[in-house]
């Protein structure tokens, strides 16, 4: 039997997922951290991104929950791994068309501002949806190569 690490995903508004695993895949500061029991004690900021988690093995087919992050921290002590995420939102309630509209309005905005401090909180938020834009293509890819593969 494998050994579980417990995990959650925690945003201000809600506690996302909650969970012992086998294992979770983070977009730290610096790249991808694969966290597993045991792994040594850490603090990491988070990078717009997707977690994963996995149970019942490690390949694509045992994720259980993928989530977009849009920044934050994680915190893994022993035998615990909790996501503090900025915003948190199941990969499959992510929408194409409305994050594609938010930006049109961001680079309107962008253009129109004149204070730097202003700019720069528009260019993290445009940051956090192309990364969004780039976790629903991805979610997208995959599906489309399932459906092949079974024939649909």
């Amino acid at each position: 039997m494998t050994e579980k690490l417990s995990f959650s995903i925690v945003s201000p508004l809600e506690t996302v997922f909650e969970q012992d695993v086998e294992m979770a895949v983070v977009p730290a500061h610096n790249g991808f951290i694969g966290i597993l029991k045991d792994h040594v004690p850490l603090v990491s900021s988070l990078n717009p991104g997707i977690v994963k988690v996995y149970d019942n093995g490690r390949t694509e087919d045992s994720v259980v929950k993928s989530v977009f992050v849009s920044g934050g921290f994680v915190e893994v002590v022993p035998n615990k791994c909790v996501v503090l995420a900025d915003e948190a939102i199941p990969i499959g309630e992510l929408d194409e068309d409305k994050i594609m509209e938010h930006m049109e309005e961001l680079k309107i905005a962008l253009g129109k501002e004149e204070n730097e401090r202003a700019k720069e909180l528009i260019r993290r938020k445009l940051r956090v949806k192309t990364a969004k834009i780039k976790a629903v293509r991805k979610r997208d890819s995959l599906t489309e190569g399932i459906r092949e593969v079974e024939g649909l």
